[in-house]
């Protein structure tokens, strides 16, 4: 966001003047809400493409996990395994970006940009209108440009994570194969492999919804010229020490004091919100006592 947006809000500053003119003190501000349920529905969605993924390696990949074995104990055949492996994978990945084409996750990373977009709008705007009374969702920036920059990466993200988990099965059994060793004593490592590709899931999920909401926060609130905001943690038994040690305590949204990682959301898996300094909207003189 250009840097001239990072200036007192004329409209705050009146309406800040004419609460503290007739009952002397500001509203008492409530904290910004994390979009938890977001995050979780939005790897729901993701999920289901790696379900798909998981069921095509199940009945064209692991059911001719037997051919492959015969291949790679046929004496006359040492490479002919490895040819049969890479064919049909190559069959399931062409099998599932037929099933699952690119669209298909725009349209999931899309939808969710806007329920993060939304979400982080109506906590902003609520959070003003509890200490000046107004609504100021019509001075926020327009987020198109953000959601597009959001829906493109995760895109991206998620692709990636879906290639890698066929590239790992692949590599499980060719390794194995290769080692001598029979199908039925490592097929759980395939098992494995697929929840991995969860847990990768569940971080895009995590990291990128808290991401996306910290970055809108912080977008949205320097545009009302905020310049300060305290740091929150999710205040559960997941937060990091070195988070739990900025719990409480203000920063700069720039130059300093400035938090050591970045700003809430933008550490990786950070499930921290910067509560806003509405006060600081106000020039010193006119700031409640």
């Amino acid at each position: 966001m250009p840097r001239k947006r990072i200036q007192q809000s004329p409209l705050i500053q009146s309406a800040t003047k004419e609460i503290l003119k007739k009952r002397g003190k500001l509203g008492k501000q409530i904290k910004l809400k994390q979009p938890r349920h977001l995050e979780r529905q939005y790897l729901k969605g993701i999920l289901q493409f790696h379900k798909k993924a998981r069921d095509l390696v199940r009945t064209m990949f692991i059911s001719q996990l037997a051919n492959f074995q015969s291949r790679a104990l046929d004496s006359l055949n040492l490479d002919g395994y490895g040819e049969d492996i890479s064919r049909t994978m190559e069959q399931v990945k062409i099998r599932f970006w037929t099933e699952v084409t690119e669209p298909d996750i725009e349209r999931l990373a899309t939808n969710a940009g806007r329920q993060i977009e939304a979400f982080n709008a109506t906590q902003v705007n609520r959070a003003f209108q509890s200490v000046i009374g107004i609504p100021v969702d019509a001075m926020f920036p327009d987020a198109d440009e953000v959601i597009g920059a959001f829906v493109k990466e995760n895109v991206s993200y998620i692709k990636k994570n879906l290639e890698q988990y066929f590239s790992e099965i692949q590599e499980v059994a060719t390794r194995n194969f290769r080692a001598g060793r029979r199908a039925a004593d490592w097929q759980g490592e395939l098992v494995k492999r697929f929840k991995i590709s969860e847990k990768r899931a569940a971080l895009i999920a995590r990291d990128q919804t808290n991401k996306f909401n910290g970055e809108l926060n912080k977008t949205r609130q320097m545009a009302l010229g905020v310049r300060t905001y305290t740091w929150r943690t999710s205040e559960d038994d997941a937060v990091r020490p070195s988070h739990e040690d900025l719990n409480g305590k203000q920063f700069a949204w720039t130059g300093e004091p400035s938090p050591p990682e970045g700003h809430p959301g933008q550490p990786i898996n950070c499930r921290c919100t910067a509560d806003p300094d509405i006060e600081s909207v106000l020039p010193p003189r006119d700031r409640p006592k």
